[in-house]
């Protein structure tokens, strides 16, 4: 049985990363390291490539890592879909996993994952 650790990392994705950027710093949280264009290799959604490019922003509270992703262009993909029916926000929760061999005991299980790649 999946046995999920704490929550690590919460992620939101923006519409504009640098305007949401600033709009935290005027409330204290910062600095961000930011990165425009992050380098994409083997992205795959709903199991077919895609050329999906976004920005990053992240920062550490503690334990907690929260993540900015503004997708650049409009390659299908998980944040494209979600800005496009109108959400922005809080789009997932990262949690260690503290089973060991978990992700070969997934993919035997389920065969398919929806979104894979850096």
């Amino acid at each position: 049985m999946l046995k999920l650790g704490p929550g690590r990392q919460v992620a939101y994705v923006v519409k504009d990363i640098e305007l949401t950027m600033q709009e935290r710093i005027k409330l204290g949280v910062g600095p961000w390291f930011y990165a425009e264009k992050v380098p994409v290799e083997n992205f795959q959604y709903m199991g077919k490539p895609s050329d999906v490019q976004f920005a990053v922003a992240l920062i550490n509270s503690g334990d907690l890592q929260i993540e900015l992703i503004q997708q650049l262009n409009d390659a299908p993909s998980l944040y494209r879909d979600f800005i496009m029916s109108g959400a922005e926000g809080k789009q997932h929760i990262s949690h260690w996993l503290d089973t060991e061999g978990y992700n070969k005991k997934f993919i035997k299980k389920n065969k398919k994952t929806e979104r894979k790649g850096v």
